[in-house]
């Protein structure tokens, strides 16, 4: 975890020194596994399979040898699943997850007013699932590794801010098992 922090630490400094894209947006995400089917025998269950989202990417200039592609680095905040049931006593269970990725982004087209592209991303996540049963509440961590992919386009609105909408995939490998989420954000971006 420290490794990849410092490694982000690096693409950050060397973005602001060479001009960068900063990106930023929110949005809702879907989990698509665990399933969760076994809640559903808990009388008087409340379940919400996915949560909003919070998404930050720094994106260094693209490199020389390589026009199309970006490199930068993702910092994100991901509410995966919650449940609360009342029998026999209230409980609340929540699964909140930030990723930190390293990026590499290849745009179809380059310096146009509309630009898709595709990212993916490699790195750990911090996993906070939260049990409250009344007034005690109990958190356990993990850091996980992560992979993303994904498409996304931005749309130019003038020289230094785009608009856009990624759709990324995330695969969270959480001790022996894996979770799947499906994230939707819209996000500003401002060019350095």
């Amino acid at each position: 975890m420290r490794r990849i922090l410092i490694i982000c630490c690096a693409l950050l400094a060397a973005g602001i020194v060479n001009g960068a894209e900063l990106r930023a947006g929110g949005g809702f995400g879907w989990l698509l596994s665990p399933s969760l089917d076994d809640i559903n025998t808990i009388p008087t269950v409340d379940r919400t399979r996915g949560g909003g989202s919070i998404t930050i990417q720094m994106l260094c200039k693209r490199m020389s040898c390589m026009r199309n592609m970006k490199y930068g680095a993702e910092v994100s905040f991901l509410r995966s699943y919650r449940y609360e049931y009342h029998v026999p006593a209230t409980t609340e269970i929540t699964l909140n997850s930030f990723p930190l990725l390293a990026l590499c982004e290849y745009s179809f087209v380059r310096e146009k007013r509309i630009e898709p592209f595709m990212q993916a991303g490699i790195g750990f996540t911090h996993n906070r699932l939260i049990t409250e049963i009344d007034a005690t509440t109990d958190t356990a961590l993990s850091n996980d590794f992560t992979l993303m992919l994904g498409p996304g386009f931005t749309v130019k609105l003038n020289e230094k801010w785009k608009a856009g909408i990624l759709a990324n995939y995330y695969l969270i490998f959480t001790g022996g098992d894996y979770t799947k989420r499906f994230n939707l954000s819209g996000v500003l971006s401002y060019l350095l």
